[in-house]
């Protein structure tokens, strides 16, 4: 009825030229790299090879784009290019072809091209009374493509916008809170502010990203993790981020059901058992609990499920902060209670104290601040929330901002200028002696955009009837980072060692010399340190060996919150006390022949960022 059988033989299938080429992950501006192509000649009629390269422009090749090999038997050989990188950032495609004995063989690698050193914001402002004038002025060292220059005109107290909105899409670290803080003032800023069509497709891809991050780090029980792989969420973190997430959802962004039903349980169990206590132990030295509660339940309220028995127990409570009362007051605001919200507040005062950056909130007087003018406005008591806006602005416009505050902060003023009555911004404008348009609008707020030069000279004249906000503001990248090293409040010592321990001098290594970057961490501050970051940036000719794959299980001594390894960089999170120090250790291969740069390495108290220590950057070279 049939036949069945099989066969089997091994048939050996080759191509008869072949090529085998690698790059560095990343690559930097101004850096050179010997581009190794391994030729293979698998057969006999494959004799003279031509190679030649191709790029988009970004790589420079510095010593020829063909070069030949010949071949007497078959077997491979190795051919170099030398690459010169642009001055310049982008995405990089090379395209690698050999051909010879009637073959051909192509290979494609591309590479990103990033600028590791820290961005400049260059800034010149002032407050301009009724038919005065005044001098703004920026110096910019070879401006380039991405960089930018932008004139902000406001009746709201200055507050830095254009700079503070970079900074939160420029954060390099990632917790939940401060991927929270990156989108959350984001969904009301793009309201007043004018902003390109790039800009908003920015904007919107990175919210989506952070729906997607937060409701990847949502627990089972629906609590929200500070870090990826903690067991345990962080009560802030689960109410902040729900709260963005309800909002997103209010703004037509699309939020998992399945998320906000998980995080709306927790939210009402923690609230019902909620006693005055942390939900877990953590290393905060001061807590603030009837604020963790309070918030809880605005949000809860928000989210169209307050929990009228836990808001009415916490009103009752003796010796509850100013933060908590305003706070309670928004949710009872929210929930239609007015006779509530008023008692709460009622003589209250707005203005907090400075307190301890060591708090279980991840916030600062200025955050607080921003939260009662929230509320103010809720209320109706916009003239009130203006005359808060002022400090919340000195804030803002300082040189050191953590993003919890900074993110409330722009919710805060950006709710502001949406309730601005009527006024005029009207004013003439020179840039470097040439007098440009007249500009009147109705707006609270007022933005042009300036191709970035060498030096940018306004005059500003203000033609209205009120008091107006101006401020210049350039963004750069430079090449070359010229900041100099630092110690505030922490010491830091970087050294570099071979498999042995012993120190040795990285301006020079050869190839495949494999060695340790050491870091030494000392609090000199006096105080706890919580929430410390140290970020390892590292030459695109050295590659990091991921000692979690190859040590797995085994205890290293390192004591730290989280790590994050990526291409070529190494950023560690971890605690410290007063007086303390920690060390860090990260194996490194010298794996790509060339010339690279060799950035800062830095380490900052990230809700405290004026405690921070840095290196200053330099070259390296990978021999043959």
């Amino acid at each position: 009825k049939g036949a069945y059988g099989n066969a089997e033989k091994t048939v050996q299938v080759k191509n008869p030229l072949r090529i085998l080429s690698t790059l560095p992950r990343v690559a930097g501006p101004g850096e050179e790299i010997l581009l190794p192509v391994n030729v293979f000649a698998m057969d006999n009629k494959v004799k003279d090879v031509k190679v030649s390269v191709q790029s988009k422009g970004i790589f420079e090749f510095t010593d020829g784009t063909s070069k030949s090999v010949t071949f007497a038997e078959t077997g491979d050989k190795m051919v170099y290019f030398k690459v010169k990188v642009a001055n310049k950032i982008g995405a990089e495609k090379v395209v690698i072809k050999a051909t010879g004995g009637g073959e051909s063989a192509t290979e494609t690698i591309e590479i990103e091209i990033r600028n590791p050193n820290p961005p400049v914001i260059l800034s010149s402002g002032g407050l301009v009374s009724a038919g005065a004038s005044t001098n703004l002025n920026i110096a910019m060292d070879s401006p380039q493509p991405e960089d930018w220059v932008k004139l902000e005109v406001s009746r709201l107290p200055s507050m830095n916008l254009n700079k503070n909105i970079r900074y939160l899409l420029d954060y390099p670290h990632g917790c939940s809170e401060q991927v929270t803080s990156q989108v959350f003032p984001m969904l009301y800023v793009s309201t007043f502010m004018p902003l390109t069509d790039k800009e908003k497709e920015k904007i919107d891809f990175n919210i989506k990203e952070g729906i997607k991050i937060l409701s990847a780090r949502q627990l089972n029980d629906g609590g929200i993790v500070y870090w990826p792989g903690n067991r345990y969420p962080t009560e802030w973190v689960t109410t902040y981020a729900g709260h963005f997430l309800v909002e997103a959802k209010r703004k037509g962004y699309d939020v998992p059901q399945s998320v906000l039903d998980k995080w709306k349980r927790f939210q009402k169990k923690a609230a019902q058992n909620w006693n005055m206590r942390d939900m877990y132990n953590s290393y905060y030295s001061y807590s603030m609990s009837d604020l963790q509660q309070a918030y809880r339940l605005y949000t809860l309220a928000l989210a169209e499920e307050p929990e009228l028995g836990a808001m009415n127990r916490l009103k009752e409570m003796k010796e509850l902060t100013i933060q908590a009362r305003w706070r309670l007051a928004a949710a009872y605001a929210v929930a239609g209670k007015k006779d509530a919200e008023n008692q709460l507040i009622s003589g209250a005062s707005d203005v907090i104290d400075a307190y301890t950056f060591n708090n279980n909130t991840y916030g600062s007087a200025s955050r607080d601040m921003a939260m009662i003018m929230e509320t103010q406005l809720l209320m109706g008591s916009t003239e009130r929330a203006l005359k808060l806006s002022y400090k919340v602005a000195d804030y803002l416009s300082g040189d050191y901002v953590c993003t919890q505050t900074l993110a409330y902060g722009l919710i805060a003023m950006s709710k502001l200028a949406d309730k601005m009555g009527q006024g005029t911004i009207s004013y003439d404008w020179e840039l470097n002696g040439v007098a440009q348009k007249t500009v009147s609008t109705g707006k609270p707020y007022e933005e042009i955009a300036i191709k970035p030069q060498e030096k940018v000279n306004i005059k500003f004249t203000n033609k209205g009837n009120g008091q107006l906000f101006v401020r210049l503001t350039g963004y750069t990248k430079p090449f070359v980072d010229k900041t100099p090293a630092q110690n505030k409040g922490v010491n830091l010592y970087v050294t570099y060692t071979d498999n042995d321990g012993n120190k040795i001098d990285v301006t020079s290594l050869q190839q495949g010399t494999e060695f340790y970057a050491n870091v030494v961490v000392q609090n000199i501050s006096g105080q706890y340190l919580t929430d410390m970051a140290l970020s390892q940036i590292f030459p695109s000719g050295w590659e990091i060996f991921n000692q979690r794959l190859f040590d797995a299980g085994n205890n290293t001594g390192e004591s730290y919150a989280y790590k994050d390894i990526r291409d070529d960089r190494v950023l560690t999170y971890f605690n410290i006390g007063a007086g303390y120090s920690s060390s860090f250790k990260v194996k490194l291969q010298a794996a790509y022949c060339g010339r690279f740069y060799l950035p800062a390495v830095m380490s900052e108290a990230m809700y405290s960022p004026e405690l921070q220590s840095r290196t200053t950057g330099h070259w390296v070279e990978v021999k043959q």
